[in-house]
């Protein structure tokens, strides 16, 4: 639809749908998709006149720019994506010495523990994506910093307290 070219999205769509060119639902489908091209070129091509509507790969890169030329949407993006990286570089990468000074002594037992808290982070990514738009970014975002707050200070004060304390374990 996006390259004029009608006649094969419709036997395109015909064809998944198992039904003939002129069965109804097809056509409606098929006016849905016109509907919805038109719909996304007109603003579109009020607001990037210079680029050709007809490739998609200009169109995706010309609304990127964007990001980078205002500068509202530039410091959002940046801040969005520091917080991303350093999140990831500040621990997981540091994980196996952490673990060897909280007295895993073994090379591999502190990147099992690595390993374990990967699979971790994996598995309850997954539910905070579900909860996400139940409870929104900021709700989640503060809780989350708040129980990590936490969980570190439970770790500073037991390392704090001594390199060997029985009833934690190490």
């Amino acid at each position: 639809m996006n390259k004029r070219r009608e006649e094969e999205a419709l036997k395109t769509l015909a064809n998944l749908r198992g039904l003939p060119d002129d069965h109804e639902l097809v056509q409606v489908e098929l006016l849905e998709s016109k509907a919805e091209v038109l719909f996304e070129r007109k603003p579109f091509a009020k607001q990037f006149p210079d680029v050709k509507i007809d490739s998609i790969f200009r169109r995706e890169i010309a609304q990127y720019v964007t990001i980078f030329r205002n500068k509202d949407s530039f410091k959002r993006v940046a801040l969005g994506s520091l917080v991303m990286f350093f999140q990831q570089w500040s621990v997981i990468y540091y994980a196996p010495i952490i673990f060897q000074n909280l007295g895993l002594t073994s090379t591999s037992t502190s990147l099992l523990a690595t390993g374990i808290t990967g699979v971790i982070n994996v598995a309850v990514t997954i539910p905070a994506i579900m909860v996400l738009d139940r409870f929104g970014r900021k709700t989640l975002g503060i809780s989350s910093s708040i129980g990590m707050f936490i969980c570190l200070l439970s770790v500073g004060i037991i390392v704090a307290v001594g390199s060997t304390v029985i009833e934690f374990g190490f």
